[in-house]
């Protein structure tokens, strides 16, 4: 697990993503319980495995999980992990 380095311009995935309060909280949990599959996280927050396939999605997409796929009792499972312990957004201006 790395830092992430974000600056304001060109991360509209990632801010449109920490804006949401399901991803938020699927990364919190993900940061104690690590590897967690979709079903587990889904029940853990009392949403469908829908909603929590699509959230993780959005998570994927702006660099923040990676999903794992096992074989497990029933098919392919996927497991999540969050990909960054540290994440800073930079403010400064660039030089041009």
């Amino acid at each position: 697990m790395n830092d992430l380095r974000i600056t304001l311009d060109n991360n509209d995935t990632f801010f449109r993503t920490m804006a949401n309060n399901t991803c938020r909280r699927i990364l919190k949990l993900l940061l104690l319980f690590p590897g967690l599959n979709i079903n587990a996280i889904a029940l853990q927050l009392g949403q469908t495995q829908a909603n929590v396939s699509t959230q993780v999605k959005h998570l994927q997409d702006a660099n923040l999980v990676s999903i794992q796929f096992k074989m497990g009792k029933h098919g392919v499972s996927k497991t999540v992990n969050v990909r960054h312990r540290t994440i800073t957004i930079d403010v400064k201006e660039r030089s041009q």
